[in-house]
Order: C-alpha cells, then sequence, then structure tokens
C-alpha cells in the first residue's frame, strides 16, 4: 500500500511480488517504519536496496545488535593484550576477528625482533580487519535471507556438517565426468547385523545353526 500511495505511482503485480518475496525475512512493524523513513527521504519510489538498507539499520538498533568497532579501536585492543600478557600469551586473549587480523601481524611484537613499525603493522591490520568485517556482515545478510527458507537453510546445515567431516578427515577424493576433483565426506556404513541377516534368510534352521557356529555366533 505505501510504496502505491506514498510515491503516488503503481507499481506492476511482479514488483510487488518481487518485493515481498525478496523482504520476506522482515518485520512487518520494523518495515512499515522504515518505508514511513523513506518517504522522507526519496522523491521518487526506492529501490529495493535502499529499502533493505533502511530495514536493516532500524532493526540493528531495535533488536540492540552489536556494531563493530572501528578498526583503529580493535588495533589498540591488540596493543592492550601484549601490553598486558607479553607477546607469547597475549594473543590467547583475543578472539573473534580481532584475534584472526591480529595473527597476520602478531610476529611483529616479538620482542627479540627490535624491528616493530608501528605505522606499518596498524596499517596492514586495519586492512585486514576491514576486510574480514566485510565478510563476517555479507554472512549475516545471508543468513537473515535464508533463516527463512526451510529448504536452503537445510542445504547450509548440510553442508557445514560435510565442512566438518572433511576437517576430521572423513573425506574421499572423488573425480567428476569432466575430470574435476572434489573431496566428498565417506558415507557412513553401518555395521550389519549377522544374526538379524540369517534369521531372515530363507534357509532352514539347521543351515542357519551351521553358518552361525562357522562365523562364531
Amino acid at each position: 500500500m505505501i510504496l502505491s500511495t506514498g510515491w503516488n505511482t503503481s507499481p506492476s503485480k511482479e514488483t510487488i511480488k518481487l518485493y515481498v518475496h525478496q523482504l520476506s525475512y522482515a518485520d512487518p512493524l520494523i518495515l512499515q517504519r522504515a518505508m514511513l523513513n523513506l518517504l522522507s527521504k526519496c522523491k521518487f519510489l526506492p529501490s529495493f536496496a535502499e529499502i533493505e538498507s533502511e530495514y536493516k539499520e532500524l532493526d540493528n538498533y531495535i533488536n540492540g545488535k552489536e556494531e563493530m568497532m572501528t578498526a583503529q579501536e580493535a588495533y589498540g585492543v591488540v596493543e592492550d593484550a601484549v601490553r598486558l600478557y607479553s607477546y607469547e600469551h597475549g594473543l590467547k586473549h583475543l578472539d573473534g576477528i580481532i584475534k584472526q587480523a591480529a595473527q597476520t601481524i602478531w610476529s611483529a611484537f616479538n620482542p627479540w625482533s627490535g624491528d616493530y613499525n608501528r605505522a606499518a603493522c596498524m596499517s596492514q591490520f586495519v586492512r585486514c580487519y576491514e576486510e574480514l568485517v566485510k565478510r563476517k556482515n555479507k554472512n549475516d545478510e545471508k543468513a537473515s535471507e535464508i533463516k527463512n527458507d526451510g529448504l536452503l537453510l537445510e542445504m547450509k546445515m548440510k553442508k557445514e556438517e560435510e565442512r566438518k567431516q572433511i576437517e576430521a578427515g572423513n573425506a574421499q577424493i572423488k573425480m567428476l565426468p569432466n575430470g574435476h576433483l572434489i573431496e566428498t565426506v565417506k558415507e557412513e556404513r553401518k555395521p550389519v547385523d549377522l544374526n538379524a541377516v540369517l534369521d531372515n534368510a530363507d534357509i532352514s534352521e539347521r543351515g542357519k545353526a551351521l553358518l552361525r557356529q562357522a562365523i562364531g555366533r
């Protein structure tokens, strides 16, 4: 309703269906408020990207989603870890994205190397940290998009389980028809219950008894 009355336009049925489908994950109240906000910002009918951006900004504020540190603030945390816990133990007191970015420069804090260049280390850390934040935000967006799509959510969970199995060494190499090699999870084989097999076998009881004796059953 807001799409047509707010901007005095008549979007096609296809456009409305697309907007509804793409925003199916959205909370109706937050989405309505976002659309009203856009009325005062957009002279023309907003694009899906504009609607989604306004919605996510409101959603983050209302649900109190934690904002990421700036790269400079994060670097301060890294330096504090070195100062408080030393080069040998400081990395253990970091976690998440800060730890991932810190690992790329941690050797520079080695007091025995004597070549710590704060400007160079900070520059490298900032680039890495900001890239990791972008990746995390993108993954969070994808998670939000598929959380109400049962098939995609199930596929993601299956792929995550396969990845865990591969990392645990439970993988095998398989060649595709085009010659490409891929890693696949080994099929779990359930143990065979020989007693059940013999019970259901179409042979005489004497034959079953002889077979059980032969296999130690």
